[in-house]
């Protein structure tokens, strides 16, 4: 077993009749349905089924039984990043660049797929067995547009939030005029959730 969370567990496996090493990541469905999950999930999936890129983790089969899902996908036999910068404090600068470079790399093709990944850590970046990165973990990526969306076949998700319509200006008393204040300090774009300019959905600053 090479892992363990809240939803399921992950396994070394290969399949008969070959010598490659997969991972095979086992959910059960009543856990992701009680802690609303499935959309995430399905989310996880799309990506990792429709996008390739040598830094971005791949999916190699998908399927399901009466009880749990089962993705398997690429094994990855240098582990997690985080464990590595926990051994050595610190990398030196070429590795850090290396590391920077593939890690943007992988990024920018989510982006040009109007993906927005959201949660990007240490512990979701795996290495190879070559040193190189996988960005893993796609749970909490959002599909930016509409036309996006419809290419990552995302039926059924919640429309993204519109825009609050614009408040008043008028304060009839100090009261009053505090709240105005405190909302528009929610407002502003350095505390508010950025969003693209077409009004579609995130923008990418939380990249």
């Amino acid at each position: 077993m090479l892992g363990k969370g809240s939803f399921g567990k992950v396994m070394l496996v290969k399949r008969k009749g070959q010598d490659e090493l997969m991972a095979m990541k086992t959910l059960r469905k009543a856990a992701l349905v009680k802690r609303n999950q499935l959309a995430h999930t399905k989310t996880e999936r799309n990506i990792l089924q429709n996008i390739r890129h040598p830094f971005l983790m791949r999916l190699h089969y998908a399927f399901q039984t009466k009880d749990k899902l089962y993705m398997v996908i690429e094994y990855m036999a240098g582990g997690e990043l985080f464990h590595w910068l926990k051994a050595h404090k610190k990398f030196s600068e070429p590795r850090s660049k290396l590391y920077a470079a593939e890690i943007g790399l992988a990024i920018a093709c989510l982006h040009k797929h109007d993906i927005v990944y959201r949660d990007l850590k240490p512990e979701n970046l795996l290495l190879d067995a070559e040193g190189h990165i996988r960005v893993t973990d796609f749970g909490l990526a959002k599909v930016r547009c509409r036309c996006a969306r419809t290419r990552f076949e995302q039926r059924g998700e919640a429309q993204f939030n519109s825009h609050t319509s614009p408040r008043s200006h008028r304060m009839a008393s100090p009261g009053r005029a505090r709240k105005a204040a405190r909302r528009r300090f929610a407002a502003h774009p350095s505390t508010s959730r950025p969003r693209c300019a077409g009004h579609c959905g995130l923008a990418f600053v939380p990249d």
